[in-house]
């Protein structure tokens, strides 16, 4: 999981996934929303993590994701957004943050399933229809997520439980 990480702390609202991630995977720690900052800043050795992956799409989430992010860290965001995403510079100066869109190149966790949708293909040829103006980036994002779920043989819930908003990583 995630290349032998020291910690991964879950960020999770839902009662129901944090039960689920604690049965399945009782080595992760697990916060909620409300308490991630001051959470992962405590379990982190360098005030936050070291990578972040944010793959919830909330309304606050982006945010929470960079904030949560140590300075110099990889901050991916897997997420599919309703609104555009605005980058509060002032707020982030100093952070020096690298971001990755798009989320497949994350990591190499094999567990999630997330990073074998493009393994082996070319983004260009999945996304022709979009860069030929035919289709939006979204639908086929969807329709290529919903294809790799079907053939890994993973449910969509099951997909997000395990990759739940944040995981913070030493590598």
């Amino acid at each position: 999981m995630l290349k032998q990480p020291k910690r991964i702390i879950v960020c999770e609202k839902s009662e129901e996934r944090r039960d689920f991630v604690q049965e399945h995977y009782p080595d992760v720690l697990l916060t909620t929303p409300e308490e991630c900052k001051e959470f992962v800043g405590k379990m982190s050795e360098h005030g936050g993590a070291d990578r972040v992956l944010e793959v919830a799409g909330g309304e606050k989430t982006f945010h929470l994701a960079w904030e949560c992010a140590r300075p110099n860290a990889i901050v991916t965001v897997v997420a599919l957004y309703d609104q555009p995403q605005i980058l509060p510079l002032p707020e982030m100066y100093g952070k020096n943050l690298t971001f990755k869109t798009g989320g497949v190149d994350g990591c190499d966790c094999e567990a999630c399933g997330k990073c074998r949708i493009l393994k082996g293909r070319d983004a260009e040829t999945l996304y022709a229809d979009y860069i030929e103006g035919k289709r939006s980036y979204m639908d086929i994002t969807l329709e290529i997520r919903n294809r790799s779920i079907r053939s890994n043989g993973l449910c969509p819930s099951h997909l997000q439980m395990l990759c739940v908003s944040l995981y913070p990583s030493t590598f």
